[in-house]
C-alpha cells in the first residue's frame, strides 16, 4: 500500500513538473516569437504613418506573458536624434531683426512728422514775410525739424549697434527624440492569431490598417 502510494505521488510530481517546463517553454517561444514580429512590423512602417520611422532604433525593456503564454506583451522603447532640420529651427534667431526693423520705422516716422511741420510752418509764414514774428516761427519750426531727424537718426544708429553687439547664442546641439513602444500578441498554442501596437499613438493607428488588410 505504502509502495503504490509513493509510486502515485512520483507520477504526480512528474505530471507537474512537465507541465510547468511546457508551459515555461511556451511562454518563452511566444514572447520571442512576439517580439521578432514586432521588430518586423516597425520595419514594415512608412514616414507617413510615422515621421522619421527609418531612423528609430528599437530597444526592448520588458516583456510579459499570462493565461500559459496565450498572450504576449513587450515593451520598449524607439529612439533617435534629431535631423539637421530640426536643429536648424531650433537654432533660427528669434526677435532681433524685428526689433531692428521696429525701430527704424519708428524713427522714419518721427522725422517724417517733423518735417511736415516745418513746411506747414513755411508755407504759413510766406504770406506775411516781412512780419518778424512769423518768420522766427518758421526758424524754430526748421530748427525742431532738424533736432527731430538727428533724434531718430541717434536712435536708429544705437538699434542697429545694439543688434550687431549682441552675442550671437550658442549653437544648439541634436538631442535624443524618445517614445515609448509596446505591442500585444495573442496565441493559441503555438499559433499567432493577433497582432497590435499598444503605443505610441501613431502606430496604434495603424492597427486598423492591419485589420481591414487581414479581412481582404
Amino acid at each position: 500500500m505504502k509502495i503504490r502510494t509513493l509510486s502515485i505521488a512520483c507520477g504526480t510530481t512528474v505530471a507537474v513538473l512537465l507541465a510547468g517546463c511546457t508551459s515555461v517553454y511556451s511562454d518563452y517561444k511566444n514572447s520571442s516569437a512576439c517580439e521578432q514580429l514586432m521588430r518586423s512590423k516597425l520595419a514594415d512602417v512608412t514616414s507617413e504613418q510615422l515621421p522619421y520611422a527609418s531612423l528609430y532604433k528599437l530597444s526592448t525593456s520588458h516583456t510579459g506573458t499570462g493565461i500559459a503564454g496565450s498572450r504576449v506583451v513587450v515593451e520598449g522603447s524607439l529612439s533617435r536624434m534629431q535631423t539637421a532640420a530640426e536643429v536648424a529651427k531650433a537654432n533660427a534667431p528669434k526677435g532681433a531683426s524685428g526689433a531692428s526693423a521696429t525701430a527704424a520705422a519708428s524713427g522714419a516716422g518721427v522725422a517724417s512728422a517733423a518735417s511736415g511741420t516745418a513746411v506747414a510752418g513755411v508755407v504759413a509764414s510766406g504770406g506775411v514775410a516781412s512780419d518778424v514774428a512769423a518768420t522766427d516761427v518758421a526758424a524754430s519750426d526748421v530748427t525742431a525739424s532738424g533736432a527731430a531727424v538727428a533724434n531718430a537718426s541717434a536712435a536708429s544708429a544705437a538699434s542697429a549697434t545694439t543688434v550687431a553687439d549682441a552675442k550671437p547664442a550658442k549653437p544648439i546641439k541634436p538631442k535624443k527624440v524618445i517614445k515609448g513602444v509596446a505591442v500585444e500578441c495573442t496565441f493559441s498554442g503555438p499559433s499567432l492569431t493577433s497582432f497590435r501596437w499598444l503605443s505610441p499613438a501613431e502606430l496604434v493607428k495603424t492597427n486598423e490598417t492591419d485589420k481591414s488588410d487581414t479581412t481582404e
